[in-house]
């Protein structure tokens, strides 16, 4: 006997224990122990052969039934064993989990079945003899296996099932003793077969059983006093959670109103919050003098306006500049106010231009305030508008319309409309105009607009036929009030002196307020004496305000001139009122001598700012962090609109006549100059580094300190925009040399930290829905206008289309705190340069990672793709549609190679001819009439994972000895094929695969798409292309060699995709060609629907169970649905069909919704159909092996597979079916593999046999729908992969079912719809592990291991699935494509670097057809997007280091445990089909 049974070692379990018992009590003779040694010699030879043992033991039945020929003697083994077969292998299952580190006792159970049923021949009435004692053994067994699942992990009930199990050795070893006993068959009669022993033994197992369950009923009593206590002890938990849920909701309704305040506040609030408008309102208001403003009061339209019912709801208070409009304005406010009314107020502001949604967000703010205020709380409908658009301006007009209807009377007051009527600052303007006026015509009794400014034509139109009050006529008598209270000194005069300084004065000032408190400061800081003063007013004083503004800028002093000159081209050019630190680092910029960095000895001193900058520049102090000198920061504007009008007017007001050295001009170009040269440093050459929670520059500079960067990387392109057309010239050298640099790298990573809504995607309120905006970048001229400008605008389009994710993040104001980008802000090494391609100039940036892009430099970057990785990462293929010729297509193959850390290399290119015709290439480019049969469709040309085959419509490739692709022979269709439709193929020297699991005629599809690369809009400037020179290969199923190849140069001209020219650039959401392939969660993968057709068996061999089927069924014959019949097997997750269920959205684009089934009309049921072929003959292939069976549900991307010595294939049919074909032999079986969850279809299943050809894995994707969810929440599918590996059998391969060792399942998330045609999950196979890959904008791969860890690691922790722990982030559009991760194939070095890479798909879009318009209304929306129209994307990818990069290996919490005794990864028989018509031999159901 062999050692392992009797080892005798302190740790044994208790079987072996007990074993060791049972072997000691038997006698030392060795027939004694003779049956125990052939128990061991079986299970050895089980282990050998690989196969379960229950397939050993059908082998033996087999065999034992060939010896006893007898037919009797057949039905009386099958009659008899097989039901204790059966519930042995539960049992074994069973014991099998509670015992799992002792593999002992299933073996010797197995193995000593399997003598007794070798050894029939001593007693081959054996099974006859003892069928009551079988019967009660099988009795046993299913008395015994029910107790498992609730009391199995008890010890003592292990120590009774396990006892229980030598008493089935006893059993066996007894029938064994008692066939030796009474001899062969021949000397029966004299010694008969004694059962007494047995049921002897029976008692026995019967007083085990009685054990076991004395054993369940005490441990059930146990449970139930433990449960006692437990509800008691969760009764009272459940007392104190419901009090402490009392307190909670409590409390939560005291701050329920702060709290709604608070959100709707941050909501509202951002970088242009209301802190201007207070500011400038109480600068008015310290200005007015008192006394004055009060004639408004008693003007009629004005009382009119105010009461509570006005014929003109809207009040226009127009005037000439500086005539206290705006001081008039700032009062009525506090006088409005101060009636407990609502007043929400608005300056309008020259120097800062504001969008409608911002404008309305101000007003809005106020009003809340206001609100709060009066009831301290905020209504619930205010909540729900806030955020029920994804337009903010349209949440905005919600938020301020529920304010409305809240408040008794609303006033809203704007001020200086007419500092906003150029361009398109008007039109925002108008925007937030017919706003408010449709609120005073929806609510005329609530609702109050007040409006100021000057008597603009624009105004004007807007406001016609509204009361109108013009202030020139009534502010006279104020201004001689002002200049009597504001001359102290003249009361010093003679009275008819002092009246006509006084008329004198009033003259000038006319109307305008500000004229005439500029002629007061005159005569405050000028006149020395009252003489001096009455000749100042006679002689010295301008007569106009413009005049004194060029008196003004004359007083300069020639040496503060050019200073002067540099300070007003940046406040009168400024994009935004500066803040005195920018205003100074720009002028030092403009003043430094040392190129690319800033001298500190020309840093202008602050003293000689504020003496150029008074009193024409208003400076405000800033409340805020102080500069880094000390001193306090101010923001710096001109004190009027006037002034600004009048530089424009007069840009060389500061040079003089005559003198070169003083041509001084206040323009647009010294903005230019100083962002240009400043961004252009030498220490911009290198990003910035974040140290100690502060970003630095290259010299550790804080950025802090650096003020006028973030204005300069925001405003540089738009100062361009103001470029004279004499500079342009001079500035478009400027201009490449900076963008193409590496300081643009760190101007991009300043406008990703610092600049909102950088790179945020937008839309028109007006436009389609699906047109998308992004921030223009370069100078509209630049990109329009100049060659450079467009290639240059072109690369950094396509850069944006890839990261703008990854930039936008933290720069929006929505910025989720929660966001995955959001920790690693700023650092733009994370982002793949390189995969922009070698032409891109972005692509020189500094990167942490190496990639690259399968695409030459000289090469196009658009056209149309089909492309494979090597199933070992090594090599892809891509093949590119070029043109067509007629009927003839044209295509470029081309291969790429990856060696080491390198670029990828382009081995081989060729060009391939097919006839369009002859390949059905038609069948492929067309639509789908009807759309379940577009689900899934094939792709139009595919390549074999080993990249050795290649599809072209029908057409079958092979690659030669040369590395070139020449077409295979002709391959005969089957004689039942309407027509040639191949979806799958593979192929293994000789032999292919050819399969389907859609029956497709070109009567089922429309016209196709074009082949050609889709034409697009460019701007003008051609951009021409050359292709690879290579071999060509033409095919033609008319010849049944090789296809003749020839050399030569072909060359064509592929347009370039770009967009129509917008100042915002279009985006257009991207529309996928398979926008159609989508999978819901609301479908099932059991149909209701089943082929009535007729089906006829072909002469193929099979197992008993199962026939070949072909279906000789027409397209046009009708399904019966079974539901018809009114029974069946009722499943939940039947209600729906997962397949076929859709309708158009508004937009016209095919979405799936829930539907029942039975309900499509006569779309045809999906067939597998599966065809193999020898191409080693001639004229055409042999056909080896043909099936064709009915589906009930489909799955995508399931190819089959070859074994690599053994004629076998596997091939996943659908609705979890896998075909085992032995193409030889002609003789196949089917194995159903179930899903592991409830209410869950297979997606895909990935098959993989072993290098060795011993064990097969298969990765099967599930998707669980959602059940039992709200109407109102969208159904999600549920996704998850299921890892089996299974053991073949050695002898008999290809006929044997497999064995499950090992199984995984591990969650993937979940999802809305899931695209079929490119899967967004990819399967890497390693001869250890497999790796999962999500199409994810971050790397999401999952190491899961393909079989059972070692023993030593098993005791730790079993089935442990991988991620990485560091992120590396991916370009946007791999969401939308296919992500490949291929490990290191080498072991780590010393150092431990690992090299692995990653490969993502090229991608593909839809041309967009239609024309959108473009609005000017722009509001932020999510970040979908994407994309150039029209292009598309060859393969990137990129090289990471494991250790450096990923972090290394960490465990990843998304395994989930597999139910046990459920049979999931088993490859179960599949039932005998229920058929209405000769199963429905029905009778009463009584109860």
């Amino acid at each position: 006997m062999s050692d392992d049974l009797v080892n005798d070692s302190p740790d044994k379990t208790p079987f072996q224990r007990a074993w060791k018992e049972y072997i000691d009590q038997l006698s030392p003779k060795k027939k004694e122990r003779r049956f125990l040694v052939n128990c061991a010699h079986a299970l050895q030879e089980q282990e050998r052969s690989g196969d379960s043992p229950a397939s050993a033991i059908n082998d033996a039945i087999n065999a034992a039934e060939k010896k006893h020929s007898m037919q009797t003697s057949r039905r009386i083994i099958r009659k008899y064993i097989d039901p204790v077969v059966n519930v042995l292998s539960d049992f074994d299952a069973i014991i099998s989990t509670l015992i799992s580190a002792d593999p002992m006792p299933t073996a010797i159970i197995w193995g000593a079945l399997k003598v007794i049923i070798d050894g029939l021949s001593r007693f081959s009435n054996l099974f006859e003899t003892i069928k009551k004692e079988l019967r009660s053994l099988r009795d046993h067994l299913e008395h015994i296996t029910d107790y498992e699942n609730l009391y199995g992990k008890d010890e003592k009930m292990q120590k009774l099932l396990c006892h229980s199990y030598f008493n089935i050795i006893r059993f066996w070893h007894r029938v064994d003793k008692e066939c030796d006993n009474c001899g062969f068959a021949l000397l029966k009669t004299v010694t008969p077969f004694s059962t007494n022993k047995l049921n002897s033994i029976i008692g026995d197992m019967q007083g085990d059983s009685q054990e076991i369950s004395k054993r369940a009923s005490m441990l059930q009593a146990m449970d139930v006093r433990g449960e006692q206590g437990e509800n008691a002890e969760e009764r009272r938990r459940a007392e104190e959670e419901r009090r402490a849920q009392r307190e909670f909701r409590d409390e939560r309704k005291r701050e329920a109103p702060g709290e709604r305040f608070n959100n709707i506040c941050s909501l509202l609030s951002s970088l242009d919050t209301n802190a201007p408008n207070f500011l400038r309102r109480d600068k008015h208001l310290q200005s007015c003098l008192p006394g004055t403003c009060e004639w408004l009061l008693d003007h009629p339209d004005f009382v009119a306006w105010s009461g509570d019912i006005s014929p003109s709801p809207i009040l226009w208070i127009h005037g000439p500049p500086g005539s206290g409009k705006s001081t008039l304005c700032s009062s009525i406010s506090t006088i409005l106010s101060s009636r407990s009314d609502a007043v929400a107020f608005h300056f309008c502001d020259f120097a800062q231009h504001y969008k409608p949604f911002e404008t309305l967000r101000m007003l809005a703010l106020q009003l809340v305030y206001k609100y709060w205020d009066d009831v301290h709380d905020i209504p619930q409908e205010l909540c729900d508008v806030a955020q029920s658009s994804p337009s903010v301006l349209e949440n905005v007009q919600s938020i301020i319309k529920v304010l409305v209807k809240f408040q008794p009377k609303v006033y809203f007051l704007l001020d200086g409309l007419d500092e906003e009527t150029t361009g398109e600052r008007w039109k925002d303007t108008v925007d937030v105009l017919q706003f408010l006026i449709q609120l005073t015509k929806d609510s005329p009794t609530k609702v109050r607009l007040w409006c100021s400014s000057q008597p603009r034509p624009l105004i004007k139109k807007e406001l016609e036929g509204y009361s109108h009050v013009d202030v020139s006529v009534h502010v006279k008598k104020d201004i001689a009030f002002y200049l009597s209270k504001s001359i102290p000194e003249a009361e010093g005069l003679e009275p008819l002196d002092q009246q006509k300084v006084l008329q004198d004065l009033h003259r000038r000032a006319e109307c305008s307020f500000l004229w005439a408190n500029l002629m007061i400061r005159e005569l405050q800081g000028s006149p020395t004496s009252l003489r001096e003063m009455k000749e100042f007013v006679e002689r010295g004083l301008p007569s106009t305000l413009l005049d004194y503004y060029g008196l003004l800028f004359r007083r300069f002093q020639k040496s503060l001139r050019p200073l002067a000159c540099k300070v007003f081209a940046f406040v009168v050019f400024a994009r935004r009122p500066l803040r005195l630190s920018e205003l100074r680092e720009a002028i030092w910029c403009l003043n430094s001598k040392s190129p690319g960095s800033l001298n500190p000895e020309d840093k202008p001193f602050l003293k000689q700012l504020h003496e150029v900058s008074q009193p024409l520049i208003e400076m405000t102090r800033m409340t805020g962090p102080a500069v880094a000198d000390g001193q306090e920061d101010y923001t710096c504007r001109l004190f009027h609109s006037t002034l600004r009008d009048f530089l424009l007017e007069h840009p060389n007001i500061l040079s003089q006549a005559g003198d070169p050295s003083s041509d001084l001009q206040i323009s647009a170009y010294i903005a230019v100059d100083a962002c240009l040269l400043y961004l252009c440093q030498t220490r911009y050459a290198e990003p910035l580094i974040r140290r100690e929670g502060r970003w630095v520059d290259v010299t550790g500079d804080p950025v802090d300190n650096q003020h006028f960067l973030v204005y300069a990387a925001k405003y540089w392109d738009k100062h361009l925009d103001d470029t004279a057309e004499q500079h342009k010239k001079e500035f478009l050298r400027r201009l490449e040399t900076f963008i193409i640099s590496s300081n643009f790298q760190t101007c991009i990573q300043v406008q990703s930290l610092w600049v909102e809504l950088q790179f945020c995607v937008f839309r028109t309120t007006d436009s389609d829905e699906r047109c998308r905006f992004l921030r223009r970048v370069f100078p509209s001229w630049f990109s329009r206008e100049t060659d450079v400008g467009v290639k240059l605008w072109q690369d950094y389009r396509r850069f944006l289309h890839e990261w703008k994710y990854y930039l936008s993040c933290g720069g929006c104001h929505m910025a989720n705190p929660r966001c995955r980008v959001l920790p690693y802000l700023g650092q733009l090494d994370r982002i793949w340069f390189g995969a922009l391609g070698p032409s891109n100039f972005l692509s020189r940036f500094k990167s942490q990672y190496k990639s690259f892009v399968f695409q030459l430099e000289e090469e196009p970057g658009v056209g149309r793709f089909f492309d494979v990785v090597r199933d070992d990462g090594g090599a892809l293929m891509m093949l590119r549609i070029q043109a067509s010729e007629g009927a003839i297509l044209q295509f470029a193959c081309e291969t790429w190679s990856l060696t080491g850390q390198h670029s990828p290399v382009k081995e081989n290119s060729q060009i391939i001819r097919a006839s369009s015709t002859l390949c059905n290439w038609p069948l492929y480019v067309g639509n789908a009439v009807h759309l379940p049969l577009q689900i899934g469709k094939a792709s139009p040309a595919a390549f074999s994972p080993d990249c050795q085959t290649l599809r072209i419509g029908t057409k079958i490739f092979a690659k030669d000895a040369a590395g070139n692709f020449v077409a295979l022979p002709r391959l005969p269709l089957h004689p039942h094929q309407s027509s040639a439709y191949v979806e799958e193929f593979c192929r293994r020297d000789r032999f292919v695969v050819l399969a389907c699991r859609t029956k497709l005629s070109t009567r089922d599809v429309s016209a196709g798409d074009s082949l050609t690369t889709p034409e697009v809009k460019r701007p003008p400037g051609p951009i021409s292309t050359k292709y690879q020179n290579g071999a060509e290969c033409s095919s033609d199923d008319d010849s049944t060699t090789d296809s003749s190849t020839e050399s030569g140069t072909e060359s064509g001209l592929e347009n370039d995709g770009y967009e129509s020219w917008s100042d915002s650039s279009t985006m257009f959401s991207e529309d996928y060609i398979f926008d159609d392939d989508m999978i819901t969660p609301w479908a099932d993968h059991f149909r209701d629907e089943d082929d009535d057709s007729k089906t006829s068996d072909t002469g193929v061999g099979s197992d008993a169970d199962e026939a070949l089927v072909e279906s000789d069924s027409s397209d046009e014959e009708d399904f019966v649905s079974p539901s018809a019949f009114g029974y069946g097997k009722k499943r939940n997750e039947d209600e729906y069909d997962w397949d076929r269920n859709y309708s158009s959205d508004e937009d016209g684009y095919r979405n799936f919704t829930v539907g029942r089934t039975g309900r499509h009309g006569p779309y045809k049921q999906e067939q597998a159909t599966i065809t193999i072929f020898d191409t080693q003959t001639s004229p055409e292939a042999v056909q080896l092996f043909h099936l064709t069976r009915p589906l009930q549900s489909k799955v995508y991307g399931s190819p089959p597979i070859i074994h690599p010595t053994e004629p076998l294939v596997v091939w996943p049919l659908g609705g979890g079916d896998v075909l085992f074909a032995n193409f030889m032999d002609k003789t196949y079986f089917v194995r159903r593999l179930r899903p592991s969850t409830l209410h869950t279809r297979h997606i895909f299943m990935k098959c993989q046999f072993s290098a060795c050809g011993r064990f097969l894995h298969i990765a099967a994707l599930e998707g669980q729908q959602t059940i039992k969810r709200p109407l109102a929440e969208q159904r999600v599918i549920n996704i998850a992969i299921l890892i089996s590996t299974y053991r073949l059998s050695r002898r008999k391969t290809s006929r044997s079912p497999p064995t499950l060792i090992h199984r995984i399942r591990v969650k993937l998330g979940s999802k809305e719809s899931l695209s079929v045609t490119k899967l967004p999950y990819t399967v890497t196979w390693t001869p250890k592990d497999t790796y999962i890959t999500c199409s994810d904008a971050v790397l999401r791969v999952y190491r899961i291991p393909l079989f059972k860890p070692e023993k030593e690691a098993l005791e730790e922790e079993e089935d442990v699935v991988l991620m990485p722990r560091k992120t590396v982030f991916f370009p946007e559009s791999a969401l939308n494509r296919q992500v490949h991760y291929f490990p290191s194939k080498s072991n780590p070095d010393s150092r431990g670097e690992s090299t692995a890479h990653i490969i993502i798909g090229s991608e593909t879009r839809r041309q967009e057809q239609q024309t959108l318009e473009h609005g000017v209304e722009f509001s932020t929306i999510g970040r979908t997007f994407v994309g150039l129209q029209g292009e598309i994307s060859p393969p990137i990818g990129c090289y990471i280091n494991e250790e450096a990069d990923l972090g290394g290996w960490g465990r990843s919490r998304d395994i989930t445990e597999i139910p046990v005794q459920l049979g999931i990864g088993c490859l179960d028989r599949r039932l005998e089909r229920f058929n209405p018509d000769d199963d429905c031999d029905l009778e009463p159901y009584i109860y």
